[in-house]
């Protein structure tokens, strides 16, 4: 009798082991997700190990033949990473304490407020610097990458026909792109306002790169601003102090996350 039962304690102790072990093992396989918003519409993608996540070709193929985009202009941006917030705070943060440090120069005074109304207007996120072209991550692994889990934004555009003026210019903003043009072909087309570096300018093509130059140099070279770069007039920098290099290196930095319209 006693030997009985405990045969039966035994077989409910496996059943409920066995029962519990299932149930935790369902729970475990929780769905890894992917959630990407490409211009105005939303994908997202679910996978049970990362090994399954999508491919820039998946995110790519519903939308990639729609239309006639201009690959070098596409970007990537990881809206769950602050990187570009972090940035942008300590940008900000750098132009207040100068321009309190400064408040005698009124020249500096115009320049750094021209400069926060700028980057205050900017719409930002963590750009993710990765080729974005449809047939070139079909045929190359390496630029086919897999997607982390996250939010991610994903901007497509056709042909710009403009670049973009920013910094210490009295008129910053959108200027007509000049097809096969060089860089020199657009020194004329802006005025720089008085505390700026008149003899630098840097040129940020869509991929992120930068390029820097004197404004010499650029009247020499044969480089072309891409449709939808960006041309930054930087600080003048101080003779006794590495705060106002450290502030343009970091608007340039800051300017390589933004979503450009």
């Amino acid at each position: 009798m006693i030997s009985k039962i405990l045969k039966n304690i035994k077989k409910v102790f496996i059943s409920y082991f066995l029962l519990s072990s299932g149930l935790t093992v369902q729970a475990n396989e929780i769905n890894e997700f992917v959630a990407v918003q490409i211009n105005q519409k939303s994908y997202q993608y679910s996978f049970a190990n990362k090994s399954l996540a999508p491919r820039l070709t998946d995110v790519l193929s519903p939308v990639a033949l729609t239309e006639n985009w201009y690959w070098p202009v596409s970007a990537l941006y990881n809206t769950d990473d602050t990187t570009a917030q972090l940035l942008l705070q300590r940008v900000l943060q750098q132009l207040d304490e100068l321009q309190q440090e400064y408040a005698a120069d009124i020249d500096k005074q115009q320049a750094i407020i021209s400069m926060v109304s700028q980057i205050k207007s900017w719409q930002l996120a963590t750009r993710v610097f990765i080729p974005i072209e449809y047939d070139l991550a079909r045929v190359s692994a390496e630029f086919n990458p897999k997607f982390m889990p996250g939010n991610y934004q994903l901007r497509l555009y056709k042909r710009p026909s403009h670049i973009t003026l920013f910094g210490l210019v009295k008129q910053p903003g959108k200027s007509t792109h000049i097809n096969a043009g060089n860089v020199k072909q657009y020194l004329t087309e802006f005025s720089s306002l008085a505390a700026a570096d008149s003899n630098t300018l840097y040129l940020i093509q869509p991929d992120g790169s930068i390029i820097k130059e004197t404004v010499a140099a650029w009247q020499q070279t044969t480089i072309e601003a891409m449709p939808g770069a960006q041309l930054f007039v930087p600080f003048k920098l101080g003779l006794f102090s590495t705060r106002w290099q450290r502030l343009n290196q970091d608007i340039l930095a800051l300017a390589r996350h933004r979503v450009l319209l």
